[in-house]
């Protein structure tokens, strides 16, 4: 399984059914919930994937995305 794109620890907690573990809830970073969730602002995402590429241009532009959807929340 990928983890986070954010802090790259599986963002899932787990709970045993019987049969197997299936996942409940989101419990990596304030990040990680907020892109798991049904409601993710498409610049999160788009933040996401660049952070997640191998070109070091990209993920350096990720990060400032995140910095700004950071800075506007935080206004």
């Amino acid at each position: 399984m990928e983890g986070c794109p954010f802090c790259h620890q599986d963002p899932f907690e787990y709970v045993d059914v019987g049969v197997g573990y299936v996942p409940v809830a989101v419990t990596c970073c304030e990040l990680g919930v907020a892109f798991y969730s049904q409601s993710c602002s498409p610049k999160l995402r788009r933040a996401a994937d660049l952070i997640s590429s191998e070109d070091k241009r990209r993920v350096r532009h990720g990060k400032s995305l995140l910095k700004q959807i950071y800075n506007q929340g935080n206004q």
